[in-house]
């Protein structure tokens, strides 16, 4: 099933972990719920094989940045064509405790 991500309710998942009552997951979050954060550039649409959990074109690395609301802070989201999420904190930026340098 494909996750529309314009409607939350559309991007969950079963997990382990009961999150809630149903034991669902939400995978998309509303932006209402971070005031003044900025995103950078998305990048281009990058499809993922549900068979072998990696993306289609493996020679994709999708990132994108993230802003606080003062503009003090950046903190980079990168994804690796195997799936595996990483932050870090993109060069000459201020240190963020607990995250990479870039």
């Amino acid at each position: 099933m494909a996750c529309d991500c314009t409607t939350a309710s559309n991007c969950t998942v079963l997990n382990g972990v009961a999150a809630n009552a149903a034991g669902l997951q939400t995978l998309a979050l509303s932006s209402t719920d971070y005031n003044g954060v900025t995103m950078g550039t998305r990048p281009a649409t990058f499809i993922y094989d549900g068979r072998f959990g990696d993306m289609q074109d493996l020679t994709l690395t999708p990132s994108v940045t993230f802003t606080s609301p003062k503009g003090k802070y950046q903190i980079k989201l990168n994804v690796a064509p195997l799936g595996q999420a990483s932050l870090c904190i993109p060069t000459g930026q201020p240190d963020i405790v607990g995250i990479p340098p870039c």
